[in-house]
């Protein structure tokens, strides 16, 4: 009698609520706007609040038949500040210039999360939803140089040299910062002149860190 075998990566949807997220404003968000002159007008918003039962990707047991699940498994804490700003430069009856400034501050902290796998190589070989860090944290190995041998090594949070990346804990690494964007802006132009339209964008991100590719340590054999 065949049988047909099926794999799933994932669990039964029946173990997530999609719409069970839910949002705390610990202070009303303020949003004034202004206007001068119809020229200039604009906006600007501060916000406070806190997130719950986040959806997301959680790792599992590979036992239990499936390698992740998605499920309700975080809460997170944003404030920030947006500023929008509007300007009508120039306007005549053939020719006219706008302009759009948006700048954006954002600072989060990871109040509860389920982890799964708390090894070292867990958190530097990825980016990282951890508690009370930011979102897409990053942590590194604190690397101590080559050995005589031409291998990499690093430093363990007593100082020591040790050559095997299985010998490393969370509590050896250094954290980096986050690979979101702190700061976020973009000015926009648009110059028409008899029906042509001419727009450019300036963008700028700041405030993140980034990782370049680096030798992998050896592992204990």
């Amino acid at each position: 009698m065949p049988l047909t075998v099926y794999r799933t990566s994932n669990a039964d949807r029946d173990l997530m609520n999609y719409w069970k997220s839910a949002e705390d404003n610990n202070n009303p968000d303020i949003n004034p706007a202004f206007a001068f002159q119809n020229r200039l007008n604009g906006s600007v918003e501060f916000y406070n609040k806190k997130s719950s039962d986040l959806l997301g990707d959680f790792s599992t047991d590979p036992t239990l038949g499936w390698s992740s699940m998605l499920m309700n498994f975080a809460s997170l804490y944003n404030r920030g500040v947006e500023i929008v700003l509007n300007s009508e430069n120039i306007k005549t009856n053939e020719f006219s210039w706008t302009s759009n400034f948006i700048f954006g501050y954002n600072k989060n902290k990871v109040l509860e999360v389920e982890t799964s796998d708390e090894s070292a190589y867990s958190y530097y070989s990825k980016l990282n939803t951890r508690k009370n860090y930011a979102m897409n944290s990053m942590f590194s190995v604190r690397y101590a140089g080559l050995d005589e041998n031409g291998i990499p090594t690093a430093y363990n949070k007593n100082g020591e040299i040790v050559k095997s990346a299985d010998l490393l804990t969370k509590e050896d690494l250094v954290y980096s910062g986050t690979y979101e964007p702190r700061f976020n802006a973009s000015f926009t132009n648009r110059l028409s002149y008899k029906g042509f339209d001419l727009s450019f964008m300036f963008i700028y991100a700041g405030g993140h860190v980034m990782r370049d590719t680096a030798p992998p340590m050896p592992t204990a054999t």
